[in-house]
């Protein structure tokens, strides 16, 4: 199977002579994102690991503000649309409509206008290197945002079949709840932020339990923490009275809320029969001596 190129079209400036590189205003090398309206984004569907209304209001917002600078708000937007890139791959190959709110005459998949930023190989690799290239400046930190942006990774590298790439991000995620775990401050699970942990808590597991399992990997040590973490109420955020507040909708979301509470539930069960039987075959071994 040929190794799909993962190369990074990113380069730095020469610093002058005498003065550190890192010091200076380095010019931002920005991609060229698609022209898709709102009312598309707000139609399509987020993972459990974000808010919608929060993505759109804040994170959006925040990654327009900086010019799309060196900050995790970017990191987010950035691995979202490389994630819609590769949606609207799946979207094509299966040769349906994409989300609109608008009718369409055509029932199969019609190339939108900004159809050429899907055409890296995988799909949305532009936009991942720009968020890889910005992490980097970040990778001291180890809360809630950073622990999303890594999950996001997670998927994307498991989309395009890298599944010790993927492994390597879902471990980092873990890492990064661990550390909130771990501090003093306790977490107030009946709150909107302490509700998101708890969402990306339940992802990350989930995720590192499947592929630790299947590929005989070691753990973070994240199951540890199982006991003591709520599954999700997917409490809704702060919404602002704004234009896109309007366009976002809650229609769909308890089925989709409910379905991945049936996961966690069904991931909960398996974990604890493998335990059993695991106790169980230790208990065997030694009665055989």
């Amino acid at each position: 199977m040929n190794e799909v190129p993962w190369t990074s079209d990113l380069r730095l400036p020469p610093a002058p002579l005498g003065k550190p590189q890192i010091l200076l205003p380095r010019p931002m090398v920005r991609p060229n994102y698609p022209s898709v309206s709102m009312e598309l984004l707000c139609g399509l569907l987020f993972t459990p690991i974000l808010d919608r209304f929060q993505f759109f209001s804040s994170t959006l917002h925040g990654a327009l503000e900086s010019e799309f600078g060196y900050d995790v708000e970017t990191c987010l937007v950035l691995i979202v649309l490389a994630l819609g890139c590769l949606a609207v791959r799946a979207y094509e190959e299966g040769d349906f409509a994409l989300p609109s709110r608008t009718p369409s005459a055509t029932t199969g998949f019609a190339r939108p206008e900004w159809y050429e930023v899907v055409m890296d190989d995988p799909p949305g690799l532009k936009f991942f290197n720009e968020a890889r290239q910005r992490i980097g400046f970040l990778m001291n930190q180890n809360d809630l945002p950073i622990g999303q942006f890594y999950m996001l990774c997670t998927l994307y590298y498991a989309q395009t079949l890298r599944p010790i790439d993927s492994w390597t991000m879902v471990n980092r995620a873990a890492l990064c709840c661990i550390s909130v775990l771990s501090r003093e401050e306790t977490i107030d699970f009946d709150d909107w932020e302490g509700d998101m942990f708890s969402r990306l808590f339940w992802n990350t597991l989930m995720y590192e339990t499947i592929i630790t399992q299947e590929l005989s990997l070691p753990l973070s040590g994240l199951l540890d923490y199982e006991a003591d973490i709520p599954i999700p109420k997917f409490k809704s955020s702060p919404r602002p009275k704004t234009s896109i507040s309007g366009l976002l909708s809650d229609e769909d979301d308890s089925f989709f809320n409910f379905h991945f509470l049936a996961q966690a539930a069904h991931r909960i069960i398996l974990t604890r029969i493998r335990r059993v039987d695991h106790a169980l075959n230790i208990r065997l071994l030694l009665t055989d001596f």
